[in-house]
C-alpha cells in the first residue's frame, strides 16, 4: 500500500512545472534535500519506500525535484521558520530546521516528509521517527516462551532464548531463531504492533512497556517469546 501511495504522489510531484523570475532567499538553504523518512496513515516511509526522491534548492529561488532520474522544476521561497515550494501555482509549505525542512501534509496527500541536506547529521532517518519505531531500534534477546494458550513450553521443544532479533532505523532487521538466520528483513510497525515482510519466517510483535512479545510460527504452531529490552 505504502509503495502503491508513493508512486501516485510522485505522478503528481513530477508533472508539476514552476516559472518565473528568480526570488531572493536565504542562501544558507541552497543544496541538495534527500527525503530521509516519511510518514502516512501511522506507518513510517524509510529506506527503498523514498529511495531516490530528492530536492534541490538553487540559487534565486529555483529549483528541481526528482525521483529516480525524472525531474520536475519547482520555486520557492522562505521566512524565518518556514520554506514554501511552488509548483504550478500551488504552494507546499515545509517547517524549516537545521539542515532539514518538514511538509506535514504534501499536496494534500497526507503524508509527512522530512528532506534533509545531503551530509549532513540531519540525514540519519533514526532522528525522524516515530517514537516506538525508536523503541523497537536494538538487540532484542529472548528470556522465555511459551505457546498460544500462554502456558509454558518444554526446553526440549523450543529455547527460552531461542530468539533473537536486531533492528535497524532503515526498517531491516536480522533474526535468528533455533539457530537459523534471516537477514536484511523489512520490518513494519503501527502502533504498539508490528511484522515483518518475509516469506521465508513468520513473527509479528507487540510493545509492551518493559520490552516485547515476539509471536513465532513454526509448523502451524504458535510460540511468544518474551524479550526484555537490553
Amino acid at each position: 500500500m505504502k509503495k502503491r501511495i508513493m508512486a501516485l504522489f510522485t505522478l503528481v510531484c513530477m508533472v508539476l512545472c514552476a516559472c518565473g523570475g528568480d526570488t531572493k532567499v536565504d542562501e544558507s538553504l541552497i543544496g541538495k534535500y534527500i527525503a530521509v523518512t516519511g510518514e502516512v496513515m501511522g506507518m513510517a516511509l524509510v529506506g527503498d519506500d523514498l529511495d531516490g526522491f530528492s530536492m534541490e534548492l538553487e540559487k534565486g529561488g529555483k529549483g528541481t525535484m526528482t525521483l529516480k532520474g525524472d525531474s520536475g522544476s519547482i520555486k520557492w521561497s522562505n521566512d524565518e521558520s518556514t520554506v514554501t515550494v511552488t509548483a504550478d501555482g500551488e504552494d507546499m509549505v515545509a517547517t524549516r530546521g537545521q539542515d532539514y525542512v518538514v511538509f506535514e501534509d504534501m499536496l494534500g496527500t497526507g503524508m509527512k516528509i522530512t528532506f534533509a541536506k545531503e551530509g549532513t547529521d540531519a540525514a540519519n532517518p533514526e532522528l525522524y521517527l516515530p517514537e516506538t519505531d525508536k523503541f523497537l531500534i536494538g538487540t532484542w534477546q529472548s528470556a522465555d516462551v511459551t505457546d498460544i494458550l500462554g502456558d509454558p513450553v518444554e526446553a526440549s521443544e523450543m529455547a527460552p532464548d531461542a530468539l533473537k532479533m536486531v533492528v535497524h532505523g532503515d526498517h531491516t532487521l536480522d533474526v535468528t531463531v533455533e539457530g537459523k538466520s534471516f537477514n536484511g528483513i523489512r520490518w513494519e510497525n503501527l502502533g504498539d504492533y508490528g511484522s515483518v515482510d518475509s516469506e521465508d519466517i513468520k513473527i509479528t510483535w507487540k510493545i509492551e512497556d518493559d520490552g516485547i512479545k515476539v509471536d513465532y510460527v513454526k509448523d502451524g504452531e504458535y510460540y511468544t517469546f518474551t524479550c526484555p529490552k537490553q
